[in-house]
């Protein structure tokens, strides 16, 4: 008996317990309900981010980053396209948001016709052509990260702001460009 009385003071502290999972109490039930909402969204975001990497990784053969950059990149330049517009004065219509999507889908579905090149090169054994493949693959998703940032420097300009900085991008662009062309033009020699 004496045992028993020293463990049920021990465990004295743990006496709250009991009301936590009272679901009588108007708390405990407002509690897992917030806990329920909570735990739902959670799981719907871990979803949401593993079905996104799955189709970055596997599908198109892109690191989940270089996506999340071209699609914030993406509406940069819309915002600041819109922001120049307004400042031309021009009508905004709902056509350029749609063609928005529509060059946002084209870019990847370019990717991923690349990447099915790849794989499929790969599968037919043909594994030295995998490499130039990549290689392209790079080269397009460089070419497009900067096409962008050029034109919201552009979409800047036309708003009354300089920064000198991303014309940078411009001067990266036709360096790209010039070492890819030679590297062309040394393999077909």
């Amino acid at each position: 008996m004496k045992i028993v009385t020293e463990m049920l003071e021990c465990f004295e502290q743990y006496s709250f317990l009991n009301s936590l999972f009272n679901y009588k109490l108007e708390k405990v039930q407002v509690s897992a309900i917030w806990a329920s909402i909570i735990s739902f969204v959670t799981n719907a975001a871990l979803v949401m981010t593993g079905a996104f990497e799955a189709f970055s990784v596997n599908i198109l053969g892109v690191g989940v980053a270089f996506m999340v950059m071209i699609f914030v990149i993406m509406l940069v330049d819309l915002f600041t396209g819109l922001g120049a517009a307004r400042k031309r004065e021009e009508e905004i219509k709902s056509k350029k948001g749609l063609r928005w999507v529509f060059k946002f889908g084209s870019y990847i579905l370019f990717i991923y016709v690349l990447n099915c090149f790849s794989k499929e090169s790969i599968l037919q054994g043909f594994d030295w052509l995998s490499y130039p493949i990549s290689i392209i693959k790079i080269y397009i998703m460089a070419h497009i990260a900067i096409w962008e940032v050029k034109s919201i420097d552009e979409n800047f300009e036309s708003m009354g702001y300089s920064f000198s900085i991303l014309k940078m991008a411009g001067r990266m662009l036709t360096g790209l460009t010039k070492i890819m062309g030679n590297k062309i033009d040394a393999a077909s020699k």
